[in-house]
């Protein structure tokens, strides 16, 4: 019987012989000696886009604050309250009454505002009513009436003396907002904003104040 270190001993000259250092590939050397080549990072197309988008978020914020600033007058606030009192309708109203003389010592005794309402308005024209925006820093207050079946709403504020001048009668802006048509003139040192639908003529409430309609230039 072979003794237990009898295998090793010809086992290792055959793996010495055959497991003998071997030269490396030159191609790998070349890899190891060169450097490897370290490339930039470039900014990803989302980090563009991003910086795009803030710039026109920026750019529209400052348009906006640009227009707000331009109208401290007070007809943008104007507008949106009438377009909101317009949406609420009369079914709240503090002052129900469709005779111009009651609605106008109505609003004068609560703001001192005196509003020209003629006593018989236009043949279109019925008077429903008046309520005031106590919460406002101007005492301002509304003037509800219908042409034919439609609500309208004029609001009536004091105006900035700055703004108001010498002008007995000046337009000063209109347009829409949440689907009503928005309108605002100076009018004796008031500032007046006309609410009513988008189908509906704003000139048509010329006829509360004007026997003869809308002023020249009117809107």
């Amino acid at each position: 019987m072979n003794s237990p270190g009898a295998d090793k001993d010809w086992i290792q000259p055959l793996l010495a012989q055959n497991l003998e250092r071997v030269e490396a590939p030159q191609e790998l050397w070349n890899k190891i000696q060169t450097p490897p080549t370290v490339t930039p990072l470039r900014p990803g197309r989302p980090v563009f886009v991003w910086a795009a988008v803030t710039a026109l978020i920026l750019v529209i914020t400052a348009a906006v604050t640009w227009k707000i600033h331009a109208r401290l007058d007070g007809t943008l606030f104007n507008e949106v309250l009438a377009a909101k009192a317009l949406q609420r309708g009369s079914e709240n109203i503090e002052f129900r009454s469709e005779k111009a003389e009651e609605i106008q010592a109505w609003i004068k005794g609560r703001t001192d505002l005196d509003i020209p309402l003629l006593p018989e308005p236009g043949a279109k024209i019925h008077l429903v009513g008046a309520s005031v925006a106590a919460w406002q820093p101007v005492p301002t207050a509304e003037v509800v009436y219908r042409v034919g079946d439609r609500e309208e709403v004029l609001l009536v504020a004091k105006a900035d003396p700055k703004l108001s001048g010498n002008a007995s009668h000046r337009f000063l802006s209109s347009g829409q907002y949440q689907g009503s048509r928005v309108s605002s003139w100076l009018m004796r040192g008031q500032v007046c904003t006309l609410a009513c639908p988008i189908s509906q003529n704003p000139q048509t409430a010329c006829l509360l104040c004007h026997a003869t309609g809308a002023p020249k230039n009117a809107f």
